[in-house]
């Protein structure tokens, strides 16, 4: 008997090309990161010099590399967490729990999100810049509203699909014809 073969949205080009984007994104965020640290130490004590903007620049880097490594983890589903739940024997169980989990990290993202947005969107008003380079502060803060805004997207996308799975749980699997 051949098992039936449920299509998740995580599937479709627009997610799979989201997924390739925050690839990118944590490959250049991450490499940059390590590159302005590296320049940062050549700097100070090779060429004896001060770069003063340093922190300016990391600080970009490391918040897109780090947002974008959150909705990279929620897209992949491997955040930490505790999976007591997966020694469970009842597979049924296992997934009601698993929507439980989905709809408190969607509440939580929720007010996230807002607070992010809210947060970048007020730096975008007060035209706040960063000291040396003059950088606007909300391109580094903007990072938190995405990294929120596809966390909550991909959790919405495993929410979808634990409830297709609860739905089949227990049911019996329709043989080929």
């Amino acid at each position: 008997m051949a098992k039936k073969e449920t299509k998740s949205i995580m599937n479709t080009k627009v997610i799979r090309a989201l997924d390739i984007m925050q690839d990118i994104g944590v490959i250049v965020f991450g490499l940059g990161s390590v590159a302005l640290v590296t320049w940062f130490v050549m700097c100070r004590y090779i060429f004896k010099t001060n770069f003063s903007a340093f922190d300016e620049l990391i600080s970009v880097a490391i918040f897109w590399f780090y947002y974008l490594g959150g909705s990279k983890a929620s897209y992949d589903r491997v955040h930490i967490q505790a999976d007591v739940v997966d020694i469970l024997k009842n597979k049924r169980l296992v997934n009601l729990l698993k929507i439980v989990g989905s709809i408190v990290s969607l509440v939580v993202l929720s007010y996230l999100i807002y607070l992010a947005f809210d947060f970048a969107y007020w730096n975008l008003l007060a035209k706040t810049k960063t000291i040396v380079l003059k950088f606007p502060m909300c391109i580094s803060q903007f990072s938190i509203f995405v990294g929120c805004c596809l966390m909550f997207l991909f959790d919405l996308i495993h929410l979808i699909d634990d409830i297709i799975a609860f739905r089949n749980t227990g049911k019996p699997v329709p043989a080929e014809k």
